[in-house]
């Protein structure tokens, strides 16, 4: 029995795809949500062919966009932005690719990790 939670996300998603690909004429979509999660819901929804890409760049480069996204964001609205830890930055970094390298077998081929760097 599946979960009606689920069916109801795959569902919506379902419907939005679906108009994507019909106001796009796409016959692939491109799903950069960056989430482990998403990616794993998707290969599990019938009909979806879901390849996942891996793509790992290093910490320092992930945390010096982060501070510059956030820098800019907080300079429209006329005040210093609050600091973040580095630590933070490497913490997020980390958990999102321990989850990725655990979800990525359990996606059905093909599937590829590369190093950003690379």
């Amino acid at each position: 029995m599946e979960n009606p939670r689920f069916a109801r996300y795959a569902e919506y998603t379902q419907i939005l795809f679906d108009t994507i690909a019909e106001l796009s004429g796409a016959e692939v979509i491109v799903d950069s949500s960056k989430s482990p999660a998403r990616a794993l819901a998707l290969s599990r929804m019938p009909g979806f062919e879901v390849n996942m890409l891996h793509l790992v760049r290093d910490v320092r480069g992930v945390a010096y966009s982060l501070r510059k996204l956030n820098n800019a964001a907080q300079a429209g609205k006329g005040s210093k932005a609050p600091r973040r830890s580095n630590l933070r930055f490497a913490g997020t970094w980390a958990v999102v690719n321990f989850f990725c390298e655990r979800v990525m077998p359990k996606i059905p081929g093909p599937n590829l990790f590369a190093r950003y760097e690379d």
